[in-house]
C-alpha cells in the first residue's frame, strides 16, 4: 500500500507538469492549438550567409503532432530543395514544449541525437504564434537559422485567444480548417491535408487514469482494512500514518534540498 501511495504521488506531480506546458494537451495561455494539427505545415528557409541562399531548404512541421512529411516520430524536419532525400529531423514530438519567445507563445521541438556540426547544438525548431484577428489564412514567415536553431512565426486569427478577438478560438479553428498551411515566398502554401479532429488530449487521459487508480486505491484500502484487519473509523483509510506525516516529510525534503544547495547542514527542530 505504501508503495502504491508513493507511485500515485509521483503520477499526480507528473500530470500537473504535463498539463501545464507540453503538447499533450496542446493548450497554452488560453488558446487551444489542438485543432491546428494539419499533417504538415511548410516554408522555405531565409538567406543565411553566402553558402545558404534563401530557399535552399524547405522545412516541414506540425502542431502537437508528428509531421507527415518527416520521418517517424519527428514533428519538424528539413530537406534540401535542390536534391530532396531523406528529411533531417530538427525536432521530435516527444520533446515539444510550450514557452514564450519574444513575447509570443511558441512551440519548441528539439532533437536528442542530431547534433549540428557547426555549433555543437542539437537541432531545434521554434514555431511562434502571432494573433491577427483579420487574417483568415495562416501565414508562416521564412525560416531563419541561428546556430542550428530554426525559427518561424505563424500568423492568423486561429492563434488569438478569446480576449484578443472577442470570440472563441476554437470557433476560429473550426471555421478556418480549410485554409491551413503555411504560405510565403518561394514556397507557396504548405500541405492542406484535412486537420485532425480535436479530442481528449493525452494529459486528460493520464489524469482520468490517475483519478481512477486513486479511487481504487482508497476504496480498496478501506475495504481491506475493514474486512481483513477489522479496523474502524479513520483507521480504515489506507496508509493513514504515512498521510498524516506527509506534511512533515515534505518539510524535511525542503530542508534537505536547501542544505544541498547552500552547503549548510540540515537543521532540525528540537523535540
Amino acid at each position: 500500500m505504501r508503495i502504491i501511495a508513493s507511485i500515485l504521488l509521483i503520477l499526480a506531480i507528473t500530470s500537473v507538469v504535463l498539463c501545464q506546458t507540453t503538447p499533450t494537451t496542446c493548450t497554452y495561455k488560453g488558446v487551444n492549438y489542438g485543432n491546428l494539427a494539419n499533417g504538415s505545415y511548410s516554408q522555405v528557409s531565409a538567406a543565411s550567409g553566402t553558402a545558404n541562399p534563401a530557399g535552399k531548404y524547405r522545412f516541414y512541421w506540425n502542431i502537437c503532432a508528428a509531421a507527415t512529411h518527416c520521418s517517424s516520430g519527428a514533428a519538424a524536419c528539413q530537406v534540401v530543395v535542390s536534391s530532396p532525400g531523406s528529411p533531417t529531423s530538427v525536432g521530435t514530438l516527444s520533446t515539444g514544449i510550450f514557452q514564450t519567445v519574444n513575447s509570443l507563445p511558441a512551440l519548441k521541438y528539439t532533437t536528442t541525437t542530431n547534433i549540428c556540426a557547426s555549433s555543437k547544438n542539437y537541432r531545434t525548431m521554434v514555431i511562434s504564434f502571432k494573433c491577427s484577428p483579420s487574417a483568415n489564412v495562416i501565414q508562416a514567415s521564412l525560416v531563419t537559422e541561428n546556430a542550428c536553431i530554426y525559427s518561424t512565426t505563424m500568423t492568423g486569427k486561429d492563434f488569438c485567444s478569446n480576449s484578443d478577438n472577442g470570440g472563441s478560438s476554437s470557433d476560429n479553428n473550426n471555421n478556418n480548417s480549410g485554409s491551413k498551411g503555411g504560405s510565403g515566398s518561394k514556397g507557396g502554401s504548405g500541405s492542406k491535408e484535412p486537420p485532425k479532429k480535436g479530442g481528449i488530449g493525452g494529459g486528460w487521459v493520464f489524469i482520468i487514469i490517475l483519478f481512477s487508480v486513486t479511487i481504487v486505491y482508497i476504496v480498496g484500502g478501506i475495504i481491506f482494512n475493514a474486512k481483513v484487519k477489522h479496523q474502524h473509523g479513520s483507521d480504515m483509510f489506507p496508509n493513514k500514518e504515512m498521510w498524516v506525516s506527509f506534511g512533515g516529510l515534505i518539510k524535511d525534503g525542503v530542508f534537505f534540498i536547501k542544505s544541498k544547495v547552500t552547503g549548510s547542514a540540515p537543521g532540525y527542530q528540537a523535540v
